[in-house]
């Protein structure tokens, strides 16, 4: 056995601490809202809402749980239209044919959407997909992982296919994940995201993504200043009136291959799944370009609140306080 003398540290855990700044208002700060990506799940990311949180500025990841791949090209094909260079698609690692097809039909930015970050099979399967690719991939994603261990592997993975090496910081911490209660494999958001991102901090081709438990604004904004340089959100969108469950009047979203997402794509719960369903009230939905607003704004607020004028000078640089 062997006990690691860190503390796991979420966002719950501390508070952020402001400091003096010549800001006078918080629309003083840039505004960038491609830093916050959309889950790629199938509960929230559709045709309508992938568009339309694009006009809007984020960075969106389309799902890999369609039932057949000509479902995927269609849908990747439809949303390509409105920002292409924010928008990134999830692959599994199970089939590099469809990969490559996804490729082919315009995908740029791809994430290898894996639960475990630390499988070593992860890195020849992203370099083999570099190699083959009928079209330039101009950026990669790999993830989750919660420790540092795995980031020289990264490094290397990045040296060897010469391009920066995006990944997702944070296991078992979703809203819709179940990993916690069924595995033991957890970790302080605060604690994760700091370990990786001084890591990364010396290390340029690693770009660290906070995944799991942003909740809210103010767990979006204590992971930028804790290091994190994107953050993934799923659950706050889950009452945006264009979110995908909405459309199709299910009123649930789900993470990853979800008993009920089995079923919706292959009409029967065929395995294991570490995902789970909630309920969304159907009497408190509110359009995306709300939530987008709330959002942004208080994030904004935050890096007003900090003494830095941007957003990207706040990354890694926020002061914090434990809550005792």
């Amino acid at each position: 056995m062997e006990l690691l003398p860190t503390k796991s540290i979420y966002y719950k855990d501390v508070n952020l601490i402001a400091r003096p700044t010549t800001l006078r208002s918080r629309k003083q700060v840039n505004d960038e809202r491609w830093r916050v990506m959309v889950s790629p799940m199938q509960s929230i990311v559709g045709s309508i809402f992938a568009k339309r949180a694009l006009e809007l500025g984020l960075s969106v990841g389309l799902h890999r749980f369609d039932s057949t791949i000509e479902k995927r090209i269609a849908l990747l094909k439809e949303v390509n239209q409105s920002s292409p260079k924010n928008l990134w698609v999830a692959v599994e690692m199970k089939s590099m044919d469809n990969s490559l097809k996804l490729i082919e039909a315009g995908a740029k930015n791809i994430i290898v959407d894996v639960a475990n970050g630390y499988m070593m099979g992860i890195l020849d399967y992203v370099k083999n997909l570099v190699d083959q690719a009928p079209t330039e991939i101009q950026k990669i994603m790999v993830g989750n992982i919660h420790t540092a261990s795995m980031l020289p592997h990264y490094l290397q993975l990045a040296k060897e296919i010469g391009k920066p090496v995006y990944y997702r910081c944070g296991i078992a911490s979703g809203s819709a994940c179940n990993t916690k209660s069924m595995t033991g494999y957890n970790r302080g958001q605060i604690t994760e995201i700091a370990e990786c991102a001084e890591f990364s901090r010396h290390h340029k081709e690693l770009i660290l993504v906070a995944d799991g438990g942003i909740a809210d604004p103010s767990c979006a904004a204590k992971a930028f200043g804790a290091g994190a340089e994107m953050v993934m959100m799923g659950g706050y969108f889950s009452r945006a009136k264009e979110s995908e469950h909405v459309i199709k009047e299910i009123y649930k979203f789900w993470g990853g291959a979800s008993e009920l997402q089995q079923i919706l794509t292959n009409g029967q719960a065929m395995r294991h799944s570490e995902g789970k369903e909630l309920s969304v009230d159907k009497d408190n939905l509110i359009s995306l370009e709300r939530l987008v607003y709330s959002l942004c704004g208080a994030i904004q607020s935050s890096v007003s609140y900090s003494g830095y004028h941007s957003l990207g000078e706040f990354i890694g640089n926020g002061v914090f306080e434990e809550i005792a």
